[in-house]
């Protein structure tokens, strides 16, 4: 049986998808689990979908050694007791200073001992944006030497440079780079271990310092922009998947105006350098969420890429966004929210109309 699990950008609503994951599990009383870890093949993720991915990968991959991370340390020591200040501090020009959460990314990838991409146990991907008024284009950051070996690296001397270096590419710049939350957050550089063993950055065609931002924010205004180019790659490689899990939390909902005017802003590119109006763009994932299901459920129509796609998200209490002092309240919600709809912890895709 091959089971993928895709995680969406979440930002502070992260502890609904681990409440998601919980119930899929079957680690909740009176929750029959239909997810089976042993049975899962590959894990993706964008913004704190990534982190999502890399924890999924640090609690039940194969490890020979006890685990330095479980996923109960996780929840119980990192997750549930998370403070905004440890993901973000005050202004720092025009973003939010996320000095912090790498501080924190650094902490626990030293933990589990994961530093480059190629050290994940699962075939993985990390979704990252790179975004000018030049070029747009969403980067899957992959340890599958198939699926990277063989994806075009299109006119960009920046895609030639991470096609190049994906074995070794830094985790904790990948994953900042994910939650660079356009507008909000700074852009990043990302990282890789050259030659020498040391970390240096992905260049532009000017040989400059490549910044990137939020992997959910793609030019398609949809999550997950690119995955037909990257499945496509890995299907051909491997095979298609039975079951694909598509977890995602519940978002605030956006007014037309706002997304009228961020989806102007993402098509030529000046997201990426902030548009100061005072609206978040992380209301918009709803909407981009729904494109993304919409688009894959139609391309799935012949089930190509997988037998069943199935969509996990909690219908709790909208939590507002970048608060992240009510992960355990979150996480509760969900809890409860799924004992009580054991029949909508995951909906087929094909059910559903959008």
């Amino acid at each position: 049986m091959s089971t993928a699990i895709l995680f969406n950008g979440a930002a502070s609503l992260i502890a609904q998808e681990a409440g998601i994951l919980d119930l899929l599990l079957g680690n909740i009383p009176d929750v029959q689990g239909v997810l089976n870890t042993e049975d899962v093949t590959f894990v993706g993720g964008l913004s704190s979908g990534a982190l999502m991915s890399f924890v999924f990968n640090a609690a039940f991959g194969v490890c020979e050694e006890p685990r330095e991370l479980t996923w109960a340390d996780f929840k119980e020591n990192i997750l549930f007791p998370m403070t905004t200040e440890q993901i973000y501090n005050g202004r720092d020009g025009d973003f939010f200073d996320t000095k912090p959460l790498s501080r924190l990314l650094t902490q626990i990838t030293d933990q589990v001992g994961y530093k480059l991409i190629q050290d994940l146990p699962f075939r993985s991907a990390i979704v990252i944006r790179y975004a000018s008024i030049l070029a747009n284009k969403n980067y899957w950051l992959t340890n599958i030497s198939e699926v990277a070996n063989v994806l075009p690296s299109g006119d960009l001397k920046i895609s030639a440079n991470i096609k190049a270096h994906q074995p070794k590419l830094d985790l904790v710049s990948s994953l900042m780079c994910s939650t660079a939350i356009p507008q909000t957050f700074p852009p990043q550089k990302l990282y890789y271990k050259d030659s020498n063993s040391n970390l240096s950055s992905i260049k532009n065609a000017n040989n400059a310092d490549a910044k990137f931002v939020d992997g959910g924010f793609g030019v398609t205004n949809m999550v997950f922009a690119d995955y037909r180019e990257f499945f496509e790659t890995y299907v051909n490689n491997f095979s298609k998947f039975e079951k694909i899990y598509f977890i995602s939390p519940k978002f605030v909902e956006t007014d037309p105006k706002t997304l009228e005017r961020i989806n102007l802003a993402n098509s030529n590119g000046t997201l990426a350098e902030g548009d100061n109006s005072g609206d978040n763009p992380l209301a918009i994932m709803e909407n981009w969420t729904i494109n993304f299901l919409k688009n894959i459920k139609t391309y799935n129509s012949e089930k190509v890429l997988a037998d069943t796609i199935y969509y996990c998200k909690p219908e709790i209490e909208v939590y507002g966004p970048l608060d992240f002092s009510n992960e355990q309240e979150q996480y509760n919600a969900t809890i409860a929210w799924g004992q009580n709809n054991l029949d909508k912890i995951a909906l087929d895709i094909e059910d559903i109309q959008f």
